[in-house]
């Protein structure tokens, strides 16, 4: 499985046009098991806004 960890993320509300739909959604850095680092989208319903935290494993698809 490719998991990757949430080291940090910003959750965007007031999206630029043309992505109003998908708000709010969740841009992440997240982090390899090598140390890699990679800004990533989460896709919507991946995970609960509420619950999210930097530690935090997710998959990679």
């Amino acid at each position: 499985m490719n998991e990757k960890t949430i080291y940090s993320y910003t959750v965007i509300y007031a999206a630029p046009a043309g992505f109003e739909e998908f708000t709010p959604y969740v841009c992440a850095v997240v982090s390899s098991d090598s140390g890699e680092r990679t800004i990533v989208r989460l896709q919507p319903g991946e995970i609960n806004i509420e619950e999210l935290s930097p530690g935090i494993k997710v998959k990679a698809v």
